[in-house]
């Protein structure tokens, strides 16, 4: 009998095993991935069968949006992926026997699944935050216990689910959140950098936030914000840092021709805290990378626009939420000033703490440890 931490996308779970490399309870853990563990014959005909399925729910999807004038992003290949790795679990669910199942993410493919197994079973399910409360697949919370990053996202998601039981009458909602740190991103606080005079740009210009979040509009006043910032002398150089899963766009393009030694590009696959470390502030949007370098000691902004999106999950951040003209009037106050700059870094760093337990990662000692076997 083990408790057992299951996951899929080995990107996600090896970081999280390697926090458990050499600790005492470490035999207790079983790190699964349910795809790996089925015989090459199931997993042809899993593929086979969620193949057929998936283009049967794609064209009854399809059809049924296209009613109300909606196009479906997901292809059939991509729902096909989401049964087989259903169909993995199922398999898997009956060679296995487990105390409790930790979910990396609640809401991946087969998470539910799990939760069920362990429902019949009358077994726990915990599960970590991901990212940055903001889409509606974040609630309901349904698993026995939610670890957050910190205090702000245990009340905001106790909150939600309250809400959502007293108007849909469910009564098998989590009400237990214990804030715990960052699981994954490292937070390391820097050094003062007010002399770097460098704007950091976290980006969040990709099509499922756009259209999901409404964010066409934010997207555009930040383009029109780095431009301008660009245009500051006393502003050394800007680093635009993507996200992953964006592409270059016409005006960062445009940028980078009319200030090529003062704009740069960073990479997604470059460490978050490479490009935290050579920079004075931050600015963006609601991405999970800002809290992380607010957390690190780094002026951070969230800008906010008419009607734009927002998330009470960064709430706690408020004061630092600002309009275009108000981000770069204060910028330029801050950057004149080294005793305003770290007025303001000492600021964030007392806030962040509301956001990440302590500013620092989860430690998995064995007050931790607790949290999964009682």
């Amino acid at each position: 009998m083990r408790t057992c931490v299951i996951y899929g996308k080995p990107s996600i779970i090896l970081p999280l095993k390697k926090r458990f490399v050499n600790h005492p309870n470490l035999k207790k853990l079983y790190f699964i991935n349910p795809q790996n563990e089925i015989p090459r014959g199931y997993q042809i005909l899993f593929k086979y069968l969620a193949a057929i399925a998936g283009k049967l729910d794609y064209q009854y999807l399809s059809n049924l949006l296209a009613e109300h004038n909606i196009h479906l992003r997901w292809s059939s290949e991509m729902i096909s992926n989401k049964i087989y790795a259903m169909l993995s679990w199922l398999w898997v669910a009956n060679q296995i026997e487990f105390e409790t199942a930790i979910l990396r993410v609640e809401w991946e493919s087969y998470s539910f699944l799990i939760k069920e197994t362990a429902k019949c079973r009358g077994k726990k399910t915990i599960a970590f935050q991901h990212g940055v409360i903001s889409h509606t697949l974040d609630i309901p919370v349904t698993v026995s216990r939610f670890l957050t990053f910190g205090e702000q996202s245990a009340q905001f998601l106790q909150s939600l689910n309250q809400d959502f039981a007293k108007i849909t009458g469910q009564t098998n909602l989590c009400n237990d959140f214990r804030p715990c740190g960052s699981v994954i991103d490292n937070i390391q606080i820097i050094p003062n950098n007010f002399e770097q005079k460098t704007v950091l740009i976290i980006d969040q210009s990709v099509d499922r936030a756009i259209g999901f979040n409404g964010l066409k509009e934010q997207i555009k006043t930040l383009d029109e914000l780095l431009e301008k910032l660009l245009m500051q002398e006393n502003i050394k150089k800007v680093i635009i840092r993507p996200h992953p899963e964006a592409t270059i766009s016409d005006a960062w393009i445009s940028c980078k021709c009319h200030y090529p030694d003062k704009c740069d590009f960073s990479n997604a696959k470059f460490p978050l805290d490479m490009d935290i470390s050579r920079s004075s502030v931050a600015i963006g949007l609601f991405s999970g990378a800002l809290a992380i370098a607010a957390a690190s000691g780094l002026p951070t902004y969230w800008l906010k626009t008419v009607d734009g999106y927002y998330t009470g999950d960064l709430s706690c951040f408020d004061e630092f939420t600002f309009f275009s003209e108000d981000i770069l009037e204060d910028i330029q106050k801050i950057m004149s000033s080294e005793k305003l700059y770290l007025e303001r870094r000492n600021r964030i760093l007392e806030v962040s703490q509301q956001y990440y337990k302590n500013n620092q990662k989860i430690n998995f000692d064995e007050h931790f440890w607790q949290m999964f076997i009682e």
